[in-house]
């Protein structure tokens, strides 16, 4: 579920040029068929450009059958939709950031998505959709940013699941840049941050601060990964994920950017971007299963300058 609440595992299968199963594949869009995110301030979204950061408070996770999707919030009873495909009369394109991405109106099992929406932030108007096999297969380029749709070139044929994201499909971090970062919010007077401000969905030990930056293929159990460039960093980041509110000090700015902005890096093959950086973008290029136990293996790492 796109800018909700993530759900924790503790073994993951992943398949080939995939991002983990059933990730970003639900979002909610307004009345005007634009996104909505928890992002502050995203003036390219509907809500007055306010963004929604309680949405981070929306605990999503699938059934243990798979069947079904829950969503909790404080204070509501408990949305359940179908995980399966709906209709494909029922599908829609809407605004996905700078470009515009096909999805399908999500059949309702119990209640009234677009209600429930309501009755958690006051934002009328919005409803549930989700990416499907057949959107995807027409037109899996239309969700994501400019380096992705060369990003594999001669496998535009393979069969992919391709997430409602916007810039990347597995995102890794280590838990020792956090820590960097916390003694510099410290010698700033600032409290610390967990690492769910970033929301990766592999958190790695054992590192030194942002080695993953050095990384161009890297193994995690069974998977194999490429890195296709380091995640640049938004306004999420200053959202709480507990809490759902946003800091009133715009940290990124003045302590993050101050020792991770840099200009694209031509290692990545032209796929990188300019702007402050944290964690990495890894797409598995086979499939496999991935534990919370498992070693990590850094296979090839960038040339010496």
């Amino acid at each position: 579920m796109k800018s909700c609440g993530g759900q924790r595992l503790q073994s993951v299968s992943l398949t080939r040029l995939s991002p983990l199963p059933g990730d970003r594949q639900f979002m909610w869009v307004d009345a005007e068929n634009k996104f909505l995110t928890q992002r502050p301030n995203e003036s390219r979204q509907g809500n007055g450009g306010q963004g929604l950061p309680a949405m981070s408070t929306i605990r999503a996770g699938y059934e243990d059958d798979g069947s079904t999707l829950r969503l909790e919030a404080t204070g509501l009873e408990p949305l359940v939709v179908s995980a399966s495909s709906p209709s494909a009369s029922s599908r829609r394109e809407c605004t996905l950031f700078s470009g515009q991405a096909k999805v399908v109106d999500v059949d309702e099992v119990s209640g009234s998505t677009g209600e429930w929406f309501a009755r958690f932030c006051g934002l009328a108007g919005a409803c549930l959709v989700r990416s499907d096999a057949t959107s995807l297969a027409e037109d899996w380029r239309a969700s994501r940013v400019a380096f992705q749709s060369k990003a594999f070139e001669g496998e535009e044929a393979a069969p992919r699941q391709v997430p409602l994201d916007d810039g990347g499909t597995i995102l890794i971090a280590s838990q020792a840049s956090l820590d960097e970062l916390n003694q510099r919010l410290a010698g700033k007077s600032l409290p610390a941050v967990t690492m769910s401000r970033f929301r990766p969905n592999f958190v790695i030990g054992g590192l030194s601060a942002h080695e993953e930056d050095e990384w161009l293929q890297v193994q995690l159990g069974e998977v194999r990964f490429r890195v296709e460039r380091p995640c640049t960093r938004c306004s999420t980041v200053l959202v709480d994920q507990d809490t759902g509110t946003s800091d009133e000090t715009n940290w990124l700015s003045t302590v993050l950017a101050r020792y991770r902005l840099s200009k694209p890096d031509g290692a990545y093959g032209g796929f990188d971007l300019q702007g402050t950086k944290f964690g990495v973008y890894c797409t598995p290029l086979n499939a496999g299963l991935v534990r919370e136990t498992d070693e990590v293996v850094v296979l090839q790492v960038k040339p010496a300058k």
